[in-house]
Formats: structure tokens, C-alpha cells, sequence
């Protein structure tokens, strides 16, 4: 072990909570868009408006990524920090002008980045920047919702 408590390692209940109910958007498109079958307008709207969810949360992990690298990061690593941090926002925009023309893609793409997203967790981790339970919340949240995207993506396709 490093040292750390097994408690100070525990994921609180307010963030697990929360992160957990931040993956039902996805999760209700995805039952809806299934219940529905092929041809209904109300899960077609959830699957667009869940997409675009994931856009939010994608441009959300930059602002906490933000907000760490202002608060907590060494003078050093700031500016780097701060360049990985309006990364999301920027791709969760040009994944939004993707969508129309080409809205499988997009989405691929973003179920990619949100799967990707705990590296640059990893990294704040390994400087000592975010909580010591950081990672046991972020890579499964993220992981799951990687993976609820790309079932919109499929469910886009068919």
C-alpha cells in the first residue's frame, strides 16, 4: 500500500451517487431507442439529445481538469495542464459540427474520448492533484459511459 487509509482511498457517497445518476441520460435513450424499435420520433430525440449529453460531460471533464490545474497544479505544470484542459471543450465542439454530416462518426469518436479520458486523470493522479479515491470513481464512470456512447453509435446506425 502507499500509505493511504483504506478509508481515504473510499469513494464518498456524494460523487459515486452523483456520478452513477450522470449515466442515466444515456442509459434512458438507449431503453427507449430499444422499447421503441426502428421508427419512433421520441427515441430518436432521446438517442440525439443523449449525444449531446455525452458532449456536455466531455466539455465538463475539461473544466474540472481546469480547475484542478488552477488550484492545485505546481507553477511548472500549469500551463501544460491548462492546454489539456480546453482540449475537451474544443473536441466536444467539432464532434457537435461533425454530427451532422456525419453522425456516426461523431459519436464513435466521442464514446472514444470519454473511454480515453482517465488518462489525463491518471496524470493528475500521479502529481498528487485530485483526491486519493479520484480514480476509483473517474475510470469506471468513464469507461461505462465510453461504452453507453458507442451503443447510441450503434443504435445511430441501425
Amino acid at each position: 500500500m502507499n500509505g493511504l487509509s483504506r478509508r481515504a482511498r473510499q469513494v464518498p457517497i456524494a460523487p459515486k451517487l452523483l456520478g452513477a445518476a450522470g449515466l442515466l441520460p444515456p442509459l434512458i435513450a438507449i431503453i427507449a431507442r430499444l422499447a421503441a424499435g426502428g421508427g419512433e420520433p421520441v427515441a430518436g430525440a432521446l438517442l440525439k439529445l443523449a449525444i449531446f449529453y455525452g458532449m456536455l460531460v466531455l466539455s465538463f471533464l475539461g473544466g474540472i481538469w481546469w480547475g484542478v490545474a488552477s488550484a492545485r497544479a505546481p507553477e511548472e505544470k500549469q500551463s501544460q495542464l491548462l492546454v489539456l484542459a480546453i482540449a475537451p471543450p474544443i473536441a466536444a465542439l467539432a464532434l457537435f459540427i461533425l454530427t451532422t454530416p456525419l453522425p456516426l462518426l461523431a459519436t464513435i469518436l466521442l464514446a472514444i474520448l470519454i473511454a480515453a479520458s482517465p488518462l489525463a486523470d491518471a496524470w493528475l493522479a500521479s502529481m498528487k492533484l485530485t483526491p486519493p479515491w479520484w480514480m476509483r470513481l473517474r475510470l469506471p464512470l468513464s469507461l461505462i459511459m465510453g461504452v453507453l456512447v458507442l451503443v447510441l453509435a450503434l443504435l445511430l446506425a441501425l
